[in-house]
């Protein structure tokens, strides 16, 4: 029983995180995707190079170079395990992002959503370490005023 609610938990929590869910997953799915591609650019390169390097030393030593080659294989594999280890990653930290950019927009959104329907009495919070805190003010500071114009 308890494990299920500490799973209901983790769940709401990671909801939570997603407060725009479609646009912060399309934009971490936008970096993980330039992510991969530099890094298979950087894998496609790397294995050229080393394939030109046991290519040249194939002609001094050939059981070298064939043993070069096949430890060159395995190297290749961990290093696209790390690939898709980054891109993880990348993903994660992708959503941490986003979070910080949309997670301020939904309370300001819903305060204009406020002012719209003449509700002069809300106000709007954010941390102080948020971007459009300035914003958040701002508003704060309209509403007060049409506030004190309606009365």
């Amino acid at each position: 029983m308890e494990q299920a609610e500490k799973s209901g938990k983790n769940l709401r929590s990671i909801r939570g995180f997603l407060v725009r869910p479609k646009q912060q997953l399309r934009g971490t799915l936008i970096i993980v995707g330039i992510c991969i591609f530099f890094q298979l650019l950087m894998l496609i390169a790397f294995r050229s190079a080393l394939d030109s390097v046991i290519t040249q030393f194939a002609q001094s030593n050939p059981e070298m170079a064939a043993q070069m080659s096949a430890s060159t294989v395995s190297v290749f594999r961990l290093m696209v395990m790390y690939v898709f280890f980054l891109a993880f990653v990348t993903l994660l930290i992708g959503i941490v992002i986003t979070h910080r950019t949309y997670g301020p927009l939904v309370p300001l959104m819903r305060h204009v959503e406020n002012l719209t329907q003449r509700k002069f009495d809300a106000r709007v919070h954010l941390r102080d370490t948020d971007e459009l805190q300035e914003l958040a003010d701002a508003l704060n500071l309209l509403a007060e005023t049409l506030e004190k114009d309606k009365t």
